[in-house]
């Protein structure tokens, strides 16, 4: 039986073409093959490719920013070659700052908080905080099972 593929029915176990073609799956292969299906269906309504773009990345040393080696290995970071947009957010906050960080998923978003936690954590292990750090992390569960399948 064949069915076609509706936004709806990804969070029921459909995967990407798997549920829309009886063809073999060795037959039908990648992305390309999925978009086929898509369009075939009248399911694919806009479809825009968009050009790279080189990457910016920074250090936190050219921010004055001196990482401890115990936290680069704790994180598994080179804190050398960050994102643009994790050398800023982490900037600001140890500077005191809120901050608000909005990019795409897998973008690294998670380091903006964990590298001045953990700089906290080593200053005050290492005795060189008047307090110790307090960090409180809320973090969506619900909304982040239902966006990210």
């Amino acid at each position: 039986m064949k069915s076609a593929l509706r936004p709806g029915n990804l969070s029921h176990g459909h995967r990407y073409g798997a549920a829309m073609s009886t063809t073999a799956p060795s037959q039908r292969v990648g992305f390309e093959a999925l978009l086929g299906d898509l369009a075939r269906h009248g399911e694919l309504v806009h479809l825009e490719t968009v050009p790279s773009r080189p990457a910016r990345l920074g250090a936190l040393t050219d921010l004055g920013i001196a990482v401890p080696d115990s936290v680069e290995r704790r994180l598994a970071v080179d804190t050398s070659a960050l994102w643009s947009h994790q050398c800023e957010a982490i900037g600001h906050v140890l500077e005191g700052r809120n901050v608000v960080v909005a990019t795409g998923t897998a973008s690294g978003k998670s380091l903006c908080y964990q590298v001045p936690i953990a700089m906290a954590a080593a200053s005050a292990a290492a005795g060189r905080a008047v307090a110790a750090p307090t960090s409180l992390l809320l973090f969506p569960t619900k909304a982040l099972a239902q966006d990210q399948l």
